[in-house]
């Protein structure tokens, strides 16, 4: 019994090590390219409108047409608030548009080890996380770059409400979805 718990601990520890790595690399990816931020008009309307948000100048309720021409839910606006409750730096918003591209790769890993393993979590976490344009558009502010933690979320969901025969997750699916689509109207791809 002890040599069972102390091989589950190692390979606890091994798959943990494994998964940190991954994360550490995916981080430094995104911010070593960081220089070569893309900021036009759009992205300048998002920061400013996250910043009015944050100060508690302006709540945006309508929605802001985008450069492609439709009109987009103000989510992405208080999304963007969300670092400005911390520092007024454009640098923190590229910064957490960073970090919430990380909530996937974590996502994609635990989904993976739930249903096929550790191994396979690795390999599918690093296809995932090293896909260039995952990576380019991971630290651009941008309506399209918030919407794979929405995406992952609506796997997670669908995965426990139909693979594990779980409905209430259905719960979790339909929100993530009604979420992306509020981002972005390619959410509809979902």
């Amino acid at each position: 019994m002890v040599k069972v718990a102390q091989g589950l601990r190692r390979h606890l520890t091994i798959e943990r090590a494994v998964l940190l790595t991954i994360l550490l690399f995916s981080f430094a990816f995104r911010v070593s390219q960081l220089d070569t931020t893309f900021f036009g008009p759009e992205q300048a309307r998002i920061a400013q409108a996250g910043w009015e948000i944050a100060s508690l100048r302006d709540f945006h309720t309508f929605m802001f047409q985008s450069s492609a021409g439709y009109h987009n839910f103000p989510l992405t606006y208080y999304l963007s608030a969300i670092p400005f409750f911390f520092s007024d730096d454009v640098y923190a918003l590229l910064l957490f548009f960073i970090v919430i591209n990380l909530v996937p790769v974590w996502l994609c890993w635990w989904f993976t080890r739930r249903y096929w393993g550790w191994r396979a979590a690795a390999l599918a976490t690093v296809v995932y996380a090293s896909m260039p344009w995952v990576i380019l558009f991971s630290y651009r502010i941008w309506n399209n770059t918030l919407i794979p933690p929405f995406v992952m979320l609506w796997v997670v969901g669908c995965g426990l409400a139909f693979g594990e025969k779980r409905p209430r997750w259905m719960m979790l699916a339909w929100g993530a979805a009604w979420l992306a689509l509020q981002l972005h109207v390619s959410g509809i791809l979902l």
